[in-house]
């Protein structure tokens, strides 16, 4: 570890939250509860500007929450516009970009939204245990694409979800060429125990299944893996390791390893707890290539270094508002 960090202020305003916009050197900055209060951060120009103008329809609406998606630079929020929930979607990228108001495609607050960028005018609802396939350009929605679903997610422009019949298939974005990809039911039944589980293609053989009360499971033996409390994940590709963390530990999951000949049974993949002195973990990043973990914790960043005892020594970085986010870059 260096002897002392540097330390660079790069805006001086009370900020509230930091959030970065997957795949662009923008950041999400918040200063405060309503659209006017958002701004775009360029870090590599320095340049700060208002997420919209301050002209702008919808800069009194409270700011409900917002969703971004990996490989996407959209951003869809969730607004409180004079009494009613309102749904806005926007491209923060181009500058005065127009603002399109999605409202009349969400009957109701959903439960999860995914959308592929390669997809492009297409957003896929979950609205209670039912799948709504959006079109932006037409404003027109299929509310019931798929029904009954106990888990869905997109991957590589298709469509992968735990069905009704207990099984797991996925389908493209039209609804055609479904494929079986496991029929066994009892299985499933015994796996899936919760109502609902978002799916995660890491690649096309690998996929992983997080539960709504934090349960982790993946489409590797042994398959279940956590019981509960799981808060999020972030997927190393290049060594096949899944960094995860509930709210006191911080994990590693290897789908890297191979079975030896000589086994009897087949070892599967390894979960490593090398963090479990936490109490409030909300974020966690891969660094340096996969070397090194930093997380916060409550008000603390820490750096994670891996032992020899396959526990991790943790080193105190920085002290952040409390509430706030942190971005992790090696830009």
């Amino acid at each position: 570890y260096p002897a002392s960090w540097k330390h660079r202020v790069l805006l001086a305003a009370p900020f509230r939250d930091v959030t970065a916009l997957p795949g662009t050197r923008l950041l999400l900055l918040k200063k405060g509860p309503k659209v006017k209060d958002l701004f775009l951060y360029d870090w590599r120009w320095q340049k700060l500007r208002r997420l919209l103008p301050a002209h702008s329809l919808f800069g009194e609406a409270g700011v409900l929450s917002h969703v971004l998606m990996r490989g996407s630079s959209k951003i869809l929020l969730h607004v409180d516009f004079r009494g009613e929930e309102e749904f806005l979607w926007l491209d923060p990228r181009k500058k005065g970009s127009r603002v399109e108001d999605l409202t009349v495609l969400f009957p109701a607050k959903p439960r999860n939204v995914e959308w592929d960028p390669r997809l492009k005018g297409l957003i896929f609802s979950v609205q209670d245990r039912s799948l709504g396939r959006l079109e932006i350009m037409t404003k027109s929605v299929e509310p019931k694409f798929l029904e009954d679903l106990r888990g869905f997610g997109l991957f590589n422009r298709e469509i992968y979800f735990l069905a009704s019949d207990r099984t797991f298939r996925k389908m493209d974005s039209e609804g055609e060429n479904e494929e079986l990809l496991l029929g066994d039911t009892a299985l499933i039944q015994s796996l899936f125990v919760g109502k609902y589980y978002q799916v995660k293609g890491l690649s096309k053989e690998l996929f992983v299944f997080l539960g709504e009360e934090g349960d982790l499971l993946a489409s590797r033996f042994p398959y279940r893996f956590v019981e509960e409390g799981v808060l999020g994940m972030e997927f190393e590709p290049p060594g096949k390791r899944l960094l995860l963390w509930t709210s006191g530990k911080v994990g590693v999951l290897e789908f890297s390893g191979k079975s030896g000949e000589k086994e009897i049974f087949e070892k599967g993949p390894e979960l490593r707890w090398i963090f479990e002195e936490g109490r409030h973990i909300e974020q966690a990043f891969w660094v340096y290539e996969g070397s090194y973990v930093v997380f916060r914790d409550g008000e603390q960043v820490f750096l994670l270094e891996r032992e020899d005892s396959g526990k991790a020594s943790a080193l105190p970085l920085v002290q952040v508002r409390y509430g706030s986010s942190i971005y992790y870059s090696e830009g």
